[in-house]
C-alpha cells in the first residue's frame, strides 16, 4: 500500500510539472506573436548570469488608459491584483488600448499583475521582464539601450495565448 502511495505522489507531480511546462509549449507554437517596445534595466546577475532586466512602455499605463474598477484608483496593497491589457499593433508594436481589472470578451490582450500605482497611472508586471542570454552577449544588448529622450530599438518578441499569458520568445532590433 505504502509503494502505490509513492508512486502515485511521483507521477501526481510528474503530471503537475508537465502540465505547466505543456501550457508555455503549446503558447510558443500557437499564440499570436506581438513585438513590444523595451526599456532594458540591468545586463547581468552574478548568480543567474547574463541576462536583461527589462521594462516595457506597455507597463506603465496613464490613468486615461484605465477602465473599470482600476479607474477608479489603486493603492499599494492592491498589488498582485490581475490586469488585462488590451493591445493594438501600430508599425509592427504592440500598444495599450486601454487596461481594465475585467478580463476582455476578445481581440488581442496580455494578462499581468498590479505593480502599484504610479502617477498618474499604473505600473504592470507580466512575467516577462528578465531575458536570459549567452554568456558575454548582455553588454551587446546593454549597447541598445536608449540615451535620455529615446525611443528603444530593442523589441522582444512575445507569444500571447487566448487566455493573455506571455512567452518571451526572442528579440529584434529597429534600425
Amino acid at each position: 500500500m505504502r509503494k502505490i502511495a509513492v508512486v502515485v505522489a511521483i507521477i501526481f507531480q510528474v503530471a503537475v510539472l508537465g502540465f505547466m511546462a505543456g501550457g508555455r509549449e503549446y503558447i510558443v507554437h500557437n499564440g499570436r506573436t506581438v513585438y513590444l517596445r523595451t526599456a532594458p534595466v540591468d545586463p547581468r546577475d552574478v548568480f543567474r548570469g547574463d541576462y536583461v532586466a527589462l521594462s516595457y512602455e506597455i507597463s506603465s499605463i496613464e490613468d486615461n488608459l484605465l477602465r473599470d474598477e482600476l479607474k477608479k484608483g489603486v493603492a499599494w496593497h492592491d498589488r498582485g491584483l490581475p490586469v488585462y491589457v488590451v493591445l493594438t499593433e501600430t508599425d509592427g508594436v504592440a500598444q495599450v488600448s486601454y487596461a481594465s481589472d475585467r478580463r476582455p470578451d476578445g481581440g488581442l490582450f496580455i494578462r499581468g499583475r498590479l505593480g502599484g500605482p504610479r502617477f498618474p497611472g499604473i505600473w504592470v508586471k507580466y512575467g516577462i521582464e528578465s531575458f536570459y542570454v549567452e554568456q558575454g552577449a548582455g553588454k551587446k544588448l546593454e549597447q541598445l539601450f536608449p540615451k535620455r529622450g529615446e525611443k528603444s530599438r530593442l523589441e522582444m518578441e512575445v507569444k500571447i495565448g487566448s487566455g493573455g499569458e506571455a512567452v518571451l520568445i526572442g528579440y529584434r532590433v529597429r534600425r
